[in-house]
């Protein structure tokens, strides 16, 4: 019977002489997630707005203003592989409102690397004090999105081309789909946006 260390020995040079050829066969594996529950806004008025609910005398809470809202979310992309993963861009247009991080020309991430970003989400409405303490809070989904939808493209070395598509929606869930097919991608994506409303 043959040892491990005499194994290793006989069949180490073999799979070290394999891997190269191995590789080809992995593909990076990213991952993007959104830290919803550390979100913050700032809400900036920008004056009374035309349309008040009645015209008599109103009090603070009932005066409705328009507001220029922005919630900033934490948003990390991480390669969950030993393969690097090459030129990463956004593929898709975005939701209206939605302001995706702009990327670095010939972004890469390296094994088990991962960048950090901020996600910019932007919205106008009229509302009162009152509608507005209700609305906005700090670690909650923008009120006005059902979810956030977003899709990558990157490459592996040989040059192959892979889509990730990414989900976080209002109730919870979330999910990540990696395919080297883009039509695929969106499939999937919308698949899971309907199970969620």
């Amino acid at each position: 019977m043959i040892s491990i260390t005499t194994a290793a020995s006989l069949f180490g040079p073999l799979i070290s002489l394999l891997n190269p050829f191995l590789s080809r066969f992995k593909n990076p594996r990213l991952a993007i997630s959104l830290d919803i529950p550390n979100c913050v806004f700032s809400n900036i008025p920008e004056g009374l707005a035309y349309t008040q609910p009645h015209s008599g005398p109103l009090t603070t809470d009932e005066l409705v203003w328009g507001r220029s809202i922005n919630w900033t979310i934490k948003m990390t992309i991480k390669n969950n592989s030993s393969i690097p993963a090459y030129n990463i861009k956004w593929e898709f247009p975005c939701q209206q409102g939605v302001k995706i991080p702009q990327l670095p020309q010939q972004f890469s991430l390296q094994k088990n690397e991962e960048k950090e970003f901020d996600l910019k989400v932007e919205h106008f409405a009229e509302m009162n004090t009152t509608e507005m303490r209700y609305k906005l809070r700090c670690g909650i989904m923008p009120y006005f999105l059902d979810y956030i939808q977003l899709i990558l493209s990157f490459n592996k070395e040989s040059g192959r081309k892979y889509w990730l598509g990414h989900v976080t929606s209002k109730h919870g869930g979330s999910l990540n789909v990696q395919t080297n097919i883009r039509s695929i991608c969106i499939r999937k994506i919308r698949r899971f946006t309907k199970k969620q409303k």
